[in-house]
């Protein structure tokens, strides 16, 4: 019965997690709906920097094999995965940590971090979580979801600087998300147990 019970416990947190952002789930990122509003099509992060003329690609996290996932714990968090670049038409590698991380209502804010991202050819380009304020927000407040129908309530948003070239334009995360699926045999495994538990109470009583 004790396992019925964790099995349980371990399912109602996983659902929790659709109403804000929890420890220890992973989080699918989203292109946010305000990234359809650019011409370079839909996406979850913009890094203007990497041209020299502040109009650089925009990257997203869905499209053509791009996935990357969020996940929290303690007073960490990470972002690492793959996402499209919207210009060259390629799959680069990203990666974010963040450090600091303090729960607030609905998720969590960072104070500092480091994006790197890479292209095909291996070439990394690094960047500092803006100084100032709070440096990452991920929440349940729906951030510039207003007009958009199917958008949040999950959402985050942050600001970042180059560290290894000049600075121009703006670069920020913007992206929806959800909660990685728990996996589909969990359901049957659950009904295997408490059918168990009863065969088992059923079977003392007699």
């Amino acid at each position: 019965m004790r396992t019925v019970g964790l099995v349980l416990l371990y399912v109602l947190t996983i659902s929790s997690s659709h109403a804000s952002i929890v420890q220890n789930q992973q989080y699918l990122l989203l292109d946010h709906p305000d990234g359809a509003l650019t011409s370079s099509g839909p996406y979850g992060l913009r890094l203007d920097s990497l041209l020299p003329d502040g109009a650089g690609p925009t990257f997203s996290v869905e499209l053509n094999g791009a996935s990357a996932i969020l996940e929290w714990v303690g007073d960490t968090a990470t972002i690492v995965g793959k996402v499209w670049n919207n210009s060259t038409n390629e799959l680069w590698s990203v990666m974010q940590t963040f450090a600091g991380v303090t729960a607030v209502k609905g998720g969590f804010q960072a104070a500092g971090g480091l994006l790197t991202v890479t292209n095909p050819s291996m070439n990394q380009f690094l960047f500092d979580a803006t100084p100032a304020g709070n440096v990452f927000t991920a929440d349940n407040s729906g951030h510039r979801c207003g007009g958009h129908s199917d958008c949040g309530p999950l959402v985050a948003r942050g600001w970042v600087i180059p560290q290894n070239f000049d600075p121009v334009g703006s670069n920020d995360w913007l992206v929806q998300l959800t909660p990685v699926p728990i996996p589909a045999a969990l359901p049957l495994l659950i009904s295997g147990l408490l059918g168990f538990s009863f065969f088992s109470r059923k079977k003392n009583l007699s």
